[in-house]
């Protein structure tokens, strides 16, 4: 009986089918216990999809309005240093410089002082005539330094700004109280004439902008005077902080934003009107002089814009204005408001630039 057991068990692992059907009913078995254990649905928990849950929020750090103020003022600010040598060396200028008449002859009379220099004697009569523009004769600069002259001609631009600060500090030094009013600190500006070359109205290209140049035309037509805001002073109006001296960039300009560390705002602002700095505005167009319009060809003609000071500058000669100008095909001329009028031929002096376009603004 032993031996008859023992036999078919042999023939079992002996033969290879029969482990091929035993291995596919435990594969069977098995995905049966598996089917059983899975919920409705037939997928696992692994594979059911999870509803999203968004990361919890954090909360801003809070910052110290004192700290963003210290590190503010630890940022350092980057000075044109060739701007401020301009600077020096133009109120040095303006300080020292004395023509070849006055180095001859006996030095100019102010009531009872006495005074030698050149534009120190100016600014005696710019402030008795109540005015705010020096005026300075090219011929005098190259004189008194020639690479000044030239650094000032070929950048006149860039370096405006500093000759209005070197003009402010030279007021400053010798008449302090005129040099301010009830609203402050006045500004005042720089005027160049005498250039030795002038240029034709067709001639200012794009290789002219920025530099000081002069140029002949015919005035065609004038506008009424207005007023025009070139520095804004500005307040919030949900925090109150005021941001002075908002530069105007060819139309009503405001601020970005409130420069207070907890205030965020970008659009409602008002003006404060007594703080502001206005000035009187004038358009005049300007056209090239008959005899200098080739054969076959249309005249041309360009937009000055004329700003301060409607009475006349001190040396106007043969009605020229001598004022410095800024616009592209377009001249913004100081101390010029109604000095010309239609049919004047004159002679401008200033500088070129590019006007964007205000609309697109």
């Amino acid at each position: 009986m032993q031996h008859q057991s023992s036999a078919p068990a042999n023939d079992e692992n002996s033969d290879p089918r029969l482990a091929a059907q035993r291995y596919e009913q435990q594969a069977y078995d098995t995905q049966s216990e598996n089917r059983q254990q899975q919920p409705q649905g037939g997928q696992s928990p692994q594979q059911q999809p999870q509803p999203f849950q968004p990361p919890p929020q954090q909360r801003a750090p809070t910052v110290d309005p004192a700290t963003i103020a210290q590190e503010a003022s630890s940022i350092q600010q980057v000075l044109d240093e060739r701007g401020l040598a301009v600077q020096n060396r133009f109120l040095s200028f303006l300080q020292t410089y004395r023509s070849e008449e006055q180095r001859e002859e006996p030095s100019q009379m102010s009531g009872t002082q006495v005074i030698r220099e050149e534009y120190v004697y100016y600014l005696e009569v710019m402030r008795n005539a109540n005015q705010n523009t020096i005026m300075v004769q090219y011929r005098h600069l190259v004189e008194y330094n020639i690479a000044l002259a030239e650094a000032i001609k070929s950048e006149y631009y860039r370096f405006l700004p500093f000759l209005e600060a070197a003009a402010q500090n030279f007021v400053k030094i010798y008449h302090p109280q005129y040099a301010e009013n009830e609203r402050g600190p006045k500004d005042f500006h720089v005027s160049f004439y005498g250039l030795p070359v002038v240029a034709q109205l067709r001639t200012l290209v794009t290789d002219k902008i920025g530099q000081l140049v002069s140029f002949t035309g015919t005035v065609t037509r004038t506008s009424e005077v207005r007023p025009e805001l070139l520095y804004g002073w500005f307040k919030c109006n949900e925090c109150g902080t005021e941001i002075p001296r908002v530069e105007q960039q060819f139309k009503y300009t405001e601020p970005t934003k409130c420069t207070h560390p907890e205030c965020s705002n970008r659009r409602s602002w008002e003006l404060i009107l007594s703080k502001s700095k206005f000035v009187d505005w004038q358009r005049v167009k300007c056209q090239e002089n008959a005899a200098e319009i080739p054969a076959g060809s249309m005249p041309r003609s360009m937009d000055l814009i004329m700003r301060n000071e409607v009475s006349a500058p001190l040396c106007c000669l043969q009605r020229d204005p001598r004022c410095r100008l800024t616009q592209s095909i377009a001249f913004l001329c100081w101390q010029a408001v109604e000095l010309v009028k239609a049919g004047d031929k004159c002679v401008f002096t200033g500088t070129l630039v590019v006007l964007p376009d205000v609309a697109q603004l």
